[in-house]
């Protein structure tokens, strides 16, 4: 048997451990980290990179000889969600290729930054943090959800781009102002659904589209968590002052 035929047999991946690989990944890992945020590169992109290479690396060097890849088999070996499976596969991105999945602005903060090396940025707290951090959590509840519902008003920017964040994941996303503006249509055969809202929504009105779904007879409800938000905005000295001064009277 030459060597030749030997690569063309099923090979057997002996399964490694996951926490083993911890410390010798966040060696490789640390320079790319260091490279991704110099050029610009949020985690939410560099995630969705990662996710579709993910895809394509098992549905091209896993496959088992004679045996057509399937979503499922992909979704096994990733843990990727097989709807996210599905509309990856569709996108047929190549795994020597870099997906177009980076957002608007950091293709063009990192353009700059490339015919400028010396721009200076914001610091990220002058970014709505908020926004930044409802978009990250659409983008990976939306993998595991046949429909999600926004609650924001339709002149309000970044509720229509939580709306488009989730339908770029492939799930089916309506922006509503309100519980009643639900329509029936979008619920029929849907087993998950995922609710957001704009960053400037009143929480009342999540609660509302919460109970609507009690109302419903749905029992299994629960909060999703990405990020735990510890960042601190302080208001302008001046009125600190002022507060203080007031306080002290």
């Amino acid at each position: 048997m030459n060597a030749n035929s030997r690569r063309s047999k099923p090979v057997s991946h002996q399964p490694i451990a996951a926490a083993s690989l911890h410390a010798p990944l966040a060696r490789l890992l640390r320079p790319l980290v260091r490279l991704c945020i110099r050029g610009g590169m949020t985690f939410p992109a560099l995630a969705q990179l990662l996710r579709e290479l993910f895809v394509n690396v098992a549905e091209h060097d896993f496959a088992l000889e004679g045996k057509e890849q399937t979503d499922s088999r992909v979704s096994l070996l990733t843990g990727i969600h097989r709807k996210e499976v599905a509309r990856l596969r569709g996108a047929g991105t190549p795994v020597n290729e870099t997906p177009a999945t980076l957002s608007l602005t950091s293709a063009i903060i990192a353009r700059l930054r490339g015919r400028f090396p010396d721009i200076v940025g914001p610091r990220t707290d002058d970014i709505c943090y908020a926004t930044t951090n409802r978009q990250a959590a659409v983008k990976q509840m939306a993998d595991g959800c046949d429909l999600m519902l926004v609650i924001g008003s339709r002149n309000s920017s970044n509720s229509l781009r939580l709306v488009e964040v989730a339908r770029d994941c492939g799930t089916e996303a309506h922006l509503i102002d309100k519980a009643a503006e639900v329509s029936e249509e979008w619920l029929a055969g849907k087993r998950v659904v995922g609710i957001s809202s704009g960053a400037s929504a009143p929480e009342n009105l999540v609660q509302e589209l919460v109970d609507f779904f009690r109302q419903r007879g749905v029992r299994d409800i629960s909060e999703f968590h990405v990020i735990s938000e510890d960042v601190r905005f302080m208001l302008p000295k001046p009125i600190r002052d002022l507060a203080s001064a007031g306080e002290a009277r």
